[in-house]
């Protein structure tokens, strides 16, 4: 999903500019502009509202002749409580426009980083790759993550200058601040100004009757009423299409289930320090997901009291009081607590996705590894992902979703992690402990392909 990053606040004369643009490469074009039909191909599979389009001509071409296998379109989809006023500009583009104003420029030689603070959002930041005159990354995330992404990106790419807000990453940058990007938008910077999805066109019957005897029944219903009903059926079934809601929910869903990696594998370091004998009680199971664990514990002769206090930081289960008979007694050997912990979340992009074919091959490679180390896994069958009912939603845009439940040993933990493919979420942890020397970890989640 696009942010609106920065508002001058001026109404209709002010400037925004937005970020987070999904850029893809048009493959198959043969023209500088690509076709309206083509923008709008690529805007469905994206639920995007507005496009800018990024021409570079070929490294062998004469400058100022401009080739179509070069030309690259950010597609900006609207936020939830979308800002109306104002022009709209992708940030990203207009800093290359910028950069690009100087005739002298060799495209690709044009290697930039930015990142900079969005308006009234602190704790994200803007993130944006420019690699020989192209926008490969354009991004709004968390602080940390996004120093640690330029960092990284600099580390190991070409020479890159780095342009930034705040004093806050290792190694030079040259200082930026809102008011300079602001002062990029002039008549030159139309090229960074985000448009409206061309629309597709309407073909329209003109029935000119030039006389009475030649204005029939038939010719009227056959030129003036099918069309129309035709129009009307039409215009039903664009109001049904749930294509937009479906890629929104799934972008949604991807964004907020699952458990980030370096996250999840300092969870696990932490839950290794964790006792399983605890003021008279065992612990026979641990179940964590991304906001919260529960435990459950064996008596082993110790009271409520002392299972409270040596886990003070957790809350203890009320084990049931109730007399009837459907709920029956209290529990006496067993206990549970539960501690809330919120976790960092991954972050997968539909657009990214691998294709089912690919996926269902990555699955199966990863099970022979896994199956040959003597770990159990579980893999399910690649379905269609009914992130909501998929009965009015366009095929081609429909991802796919398969289930998997790895059991596996404490110690095998960060190997099986990193063989996981990028596209597989982890969900859920389960601790299992059959006595103080046999513990097995199983993990749950889900594979997305599109």
């Amino acid at each position: 999903m696009s942010f609106i990053v920065y508002d001058t606040a001026k109404g209709r004369k002010g400037v925004r500019l937005a970020a987070g643009l999904r850029w893809v490469v048009l493959e198959g074009n043969d023209k500088a502009r690509p076709s309206s039909k083509k923008i709008r191909e690529q805007a469905r599979g994206m639920a995007a509202s507005r496009y800018v389009l990024n021409h570079k001509p070929n490294s062998n071409s004469a400058r100022g002749v401009q080739s179509g296998e070069n030309t690259t379109i950010g597609l900006y989809t609207e936020p939830v409580h979308p800002i109306v006023k104002g022009k709209l500009y992708s940030l990203s583009m207009l800093l290359l426009v910028a950069i690009l104003r100087d005739q002298q420029v060799d495209l690709d030689a044009v290697n930039v980083a930015l990142l900079m603070e969005p308006q009234g959002m602190p704790h994200l930041r803007v993130i944006v790759f420019i690699q020989s005159g192209q926008v490969i990354m354009d991004s709004v995330v968390e602080k940390e993550r996004a120093i640690k992404q330029i960092e990284d990106h600099v580390a190991r790419a070409l020479p890159v200058r780095v342009l930034a807000q705040h004093p806050e990453i290792a190694g030079p940058y040259t200082p930026i601040s809102w008011e300079t990007v602001v002062g990029f938008v002039d008549s030159k910077a139309s090229d960074a100004l985000l448009r409206s999805i061309p629309r597709a066109p309407h073909q329209f019957v003109v029935l000119a009757v030039l006389g009475v005897a030649a204005s029939s029944w038939v010719a009227y219903d056959t030129f003036v009423i099918q069309p129309h009903r035709k129009r009307l059926a039409a215009q039903a079934l664009a109001a049904r299409d749930q294509t937009p809601t479906y890629l929104k929910a799934a972008l949604h869903a991807l964004q907020s289930t699952g458990w980030d990696r370096t996250d999840l594998k300092a969870f696990l370091i932490a839950m290794r320090e964790r006792p399983v004998i605890e003021a008279g009680w065992m612990l026979q199971e641990m179940a964590c997901d991304v906001a919260q664990c529960t435990t459950k514990w064996e008596r082993r002769g110790g009271l409520l009291p002392g299972l409270a206090a040596a886990r003070a930081d957790e809350t203890l289960l009320s084990p049931g009081t109730s007399t009837s008979a459907a709920a029956g007694p209290p529990a006496l050997d067993t206990a549970s607590t539960q501690i809330q912990h919120p976790r960092q979340l991954a972050a997968v992009d539909p657009s990214t996705l691998p294709k089912v074919s690919t996926a269902v091959d990555d699955l199966v490679t990863l099970g022979q590894k896994l199956s040959n180390a003597g770990i159990a896994v579980n893999l399910r069958e690649m379905q269609p992902w009914e992130v909501i009912p998929i009965s009015d939603v366009d095929p081609q845009s429909i991802l796919r979703k398969s289930e998997l439940e790895i059991s596996l040993m404490p110690h095998q933990a960060s190997e099986v992690l990193a063989l996981l493919p990028e596209s597989t979420l982890i969900q859920t942890v389960h601790l299992k402990v059959a006595d103080i020397n046999s513990v097995t970890l199983v993990f749950k989640g889900n594979s997305y392909a599109r």
